[in-house]
């Protein structure tokens, strides 16, 4: 029988730990986007994480980085006031809990005014 050799402690360490964990990938694929100038590349794996994987605790900072890549790199604030409200729901005691509303209430504000409305 031919066997084949197992990796040693080092090797398996250094594995990734996305290859085994599909939100830390998908975290991981939207902070590359982000940090390399493609925002706009970020917005669907954090999508993906919080309608896939909305029990994981992740979910809810999936949420809140889509409000701030939203809000912040691609200036669409009505998109951004409904990913803030999604990490309030999915971690209503969490601690982006106060920030997120801060923000979801910025990003209305910023919203109504660009549609011409009064708030």
């Amino acid at each position: 029988a031919i066997s084949t050799p197992m990796p040693s402690a080092p090797q398996a360490r250094k594995a990734s730990p996305s290859a085994v964990d599909p939100v830390e990938a998908l975290l991981e694929r939207a902070d590359r986007a982000r940090l390399t100038g493609h925002p706009s590349e970020a917005v669907a794996p954090l999508s993906e994480i919080m309608s896939r994987y909305p029990v994981d605790p992740r979910a809810s900072l999936a949420a809140f980085q889509l409000g701030r890549v939203l809000a912040d790199d691609l200036d669409d604030p009505a998109r951004a006031a409904q990913a803030f409200d999604r990490a309030r729901a999915l971690a209503p005691a969490g601690p982006l809990e106060s920030e997120a509303r801060a923000r979801a209430d910025e990003a209305r504000r910023a919203a109504t005014a660009r549609s011409g409305r009064a708030p």
